[in-house]
C-alpha cells in the first residue's frame, strides 16, 4: 500500500466499499472514531484521490462520502492478495484441519455478529467440492 494510506485510511475505504456512500457521522460511527478524526482521514484521502465528497441530493447540509474507482481498486487489490495468501496456507494443510480451520472460522464470524465472508470472499476457504466455506 501506499505510504500514505495508513491501516486506519485503508478501513475506511473497506467501510466505503462494503456500505456505499455514507455521511461522515455514520462513518465515525462505524470506525468507531470522533467525527473529527474521520473528518481528518476523510481529507487525506479525498486529497489522495481515494475518497469524494459531495452534497447529499435530499439534504444539501448533508455531506456523502464515496470511495472512488481508485478507491475501490486498492480495497479489492489488498482483499485479493491477501485471500491468496490465506488459500495458499489453507491449501499446504490436511483435508481435515482444512474443515476444522473453515468450521471455526465461521463461529468467529457468527460470534462477530458480521456477516462479513460473502461468498467471493469465502471462496479462498472452499475445499473441493465446496460452494463455500461455510459448513
Amino acid at each position: 500500500m501506499d505510504e500514505a494510506l495508513t491501516m486506519p485510511r485503508f478501513r475506511m475505504l473497506v467501510v466505503l466499499e462494503n456500505a456505499g456512500p455514507t455521511n461522515l457521522a455514520g462513518l465515525a460511527e462505524r470506525l468507531a472514531v470522533t467525527p473529527s478524526t474521520a473528518t481528518r482521514m476523510v481529507d487525506r484521502l479525498s486529497a489522495s484521490g481515494m475518497v469524494e465528497c459531495t452534497p447529499d441530493p435530499a439534504d444539501g447540509r448533508v455531506t456523502k462520502i464515496t470511495a472512488t474507482a481508485a478507491g475501490r481498486t486498492i480495497v479489492r487489490e489488498v482483499n485479493a492478495r491477501r485471500q491468496a495468501g490465506i488459500a495458499r496456507i489453507v491449501a499446504a494443510m490436511p483435508g481435515g484441519d482444512q474443515k476444522a480451520l473453515t468450521a471455526t472460522l465461521w463461529v468467529f464470524t457468527e460470534a462477530a455478529g458480521k456477516d462479513w465472508a460473502a461468498p467471493a470472499a469465502c471462496a479462498a476457504f472452499a475445499l473441493p467440492g465446496q460452494a463455500c466455506c461455510r459448513p
